[in-house]
C-alpha cells in the first residue's frame, strides 16, 4: 500500500502556438505532417505514427484515430496543409502506414530525437517532448471550446483529466494584469 499522493505534477511550461509554429518549419519535412497532427489534432504520439492510409476518408474530409483501449474517434481535417499532407501521402501509399520508415520497415517507433533537434533548430529554450504537443492542443481547446468538446477530440475516458488542462498560462496571467493595472 502506497501513500496517497502529497503533491501535483508541476504544470508543463507549454510553448506558444507562434514556438509551435517555428518549430515546425524547422522540422524534416519527412515528419511535419506528424507533429501537425499532434499539436494541431491533439494526438499521442503512437496515434499519428501508426495512422494508416485505411483511417483516411478524404471525400468526407475525416480521418480515425485508434486510442488508448482501442477506443476509436474520428476528427475533421479542418486545414489545408493536413488535407493536402494526407492526399499526398494517400496518393503515394494506396495501405498501409502514411509514415513509413524504411529503416525499422514499419511506422516510426522514435521520433523524439527529431523533435528536440527542430525545438533547438527553432530557438525554442523550452524541454521539447512529444507529448508536449498534446498538452499544447489540449490547452488551446480548453481555453477556446467546452470541455466536453475537447474530451471527444483528445479521446479521455472523462472529463476529469481533460479539466486538467485548465491551468492558466503565465502569459494569461501578464495580459490580464496589464490590462488591470494599466486602466
Amino acid at each position: 500500500k502506497f501513500p496517497p499522493k502529497l503533491t501535483t505534477a508541476p504544470v508543463a511550461d507549454i510553448p506558444s502556438r507562434s514556438d509551435y509554429i517555428k518549430l515546425l518549419s524547422h522540422t524534416p519535412e519527412k515528419l511535419r505532417g506528424l507533429f501537425r497532427l499532434m499539436f494541431f489534432y491533439g494526438l499521442r504520439s503512437g496515434e499519428a505514427r501508426n495512422l494508416r492510409v485505411e483511417n483516411i476518408n478524404l471525400a468526407c474530409q475525416t480521418f480515425w484515430v485508434v486510442g488508448k483501449g482501442g477506443k476509436i474517434r474520428t476528427l475533421p481535417i479542418m486545414d489545408a496543409e493536413t488535407q493536402s499532407e494526407l492526399e499526398q501521402r494517400c496518393k503515394d501509399a494506396t495501405e498501409g502506414w502514411l509514415w513509413y520508415s524504411p529503416r525499422v520497415k514499419g511506422p516510426y517507433k522514435d521520433i523524439r530525437a527529431s523533435l528536440k533537434n527542430a525545438a533547438i533548430k527553432a530557438g525554442i529554450p523550452n524541454k521539447m517532448y512529444c507529448h508536449l504537443l498534446r498538452h499544447g492542443c489540449a490547452t488551446e481547446l480548453v481555453a477556446h471550446t467546452d470541455l466536453r468538446t475537447a474530451m471527444a477530440i483528445l479521446g479521455h475516458s472523462t472529463i476529469a483529466v481533460t479539466e486538467k488542462y485548465q491551468h492558466v498560462r503565465q502569459h494569461r496571467l501578464e495580459e490580464a494584469l496589464t490590462g488591470h493595472v494599466n486602466k
